[in-house]
């Protein structure tokens, strides 16, 4: 069995013992298995998702009990932000995801920290200590000579570890996702190269897949 038809497993468990809370807390369960109220019970909020089947990058449903697509790697995207279900782009837009993408830097930070582009980790005073920080690359370059931390080695240098996917992981500065964009022929990009200089592609390895959609995983994680 594969490491992804593993994952997606373990991922079927979790919602399935979500599924299962659900039920139990909602009432009775038409037979497709979607939970309505109880007829004499309170109108209330649900406070858990209701079951739903995981679904790849373009959709299709994964069902790893049943050996169904579970070759591929499930998608957030495709999968919590189907329709009716959360809005991804809006919980994206938040900054637990974007990191400071964006923001215009405040002045106090501006004078102490000359280099940062954003007032967070990503562009910002970054997570590493002091004298060790990098400067995020700008988008446009003259000169390689002029580029430190992209976009690319953002996600590498360890901030991956704990970033919840989203935001600069899986978007560019153009709005583009950065492996479709690479793979698109029109982009001129090849993995490795230099890329235009682009401070988003430059030595970056973007075409297998490397963009990192938000994952209800993450944030929901233990922390202690």
């Amino acid at each position: 069995m594969s490491r992804t038809s593993k994952l997606n497993k373990v991922i079927a468990g979790v919602l399935v013992a979500v599924a299962t809370v659900a039920a139990a807390g909602c009432g009775d369960l038409e037979p497709h298995g979607v939970p309505v109220p109880a007829k004499d019970s309170p109108s209330r909020a649900l406070g858990v998702c209701p079951p739903f089947p995981l679904r790849d990058e373009t959709g299709n449903v994964i069902d790893p009990v049943n050996g169904v697509n579970d070759s591929v790697p499930y998608s957030p995207r495709q999968t919590c932000g189907a329709s009716g279900c959360h809005d991804y782009g809006k919980i994206t837009e938040g900054y637990h995801f974007t990191q400071g993408k964006g923001e215009q830097v405040p002045a106090a930070m501006a004078e102490r920290y000359a280099w940062v582009t954003s007032p967070g980790n990503y562009g910002g005073n970054w997570c590493s200590p002091a004298p060790l920080y990098r400067q995020l690359a700008a988008k446009k370059n003259q000169s390689a000579r002029a580029i430190d931390m992209t976009s690319f080695d953002f996600v590498t240098a360890t901030c991956g570890n704990c970033h919840p996917g989203g935001g600069p992981l899986e978007l560019d500065r153009d709005g583009k996702r950065y492996d479709a964009w690479m793979r698109d022929p029109a982009s001129g990009f090849v993995a490795g190269g230099e890329n235009g200089l682009d401070g988003d592609y430059y030595k970056a390895r973007r075409s297998r897949g490397s963009a990192c959609s938000w994952s209800w995983v993450s944030p929901h994680r233990p922390t202690g």
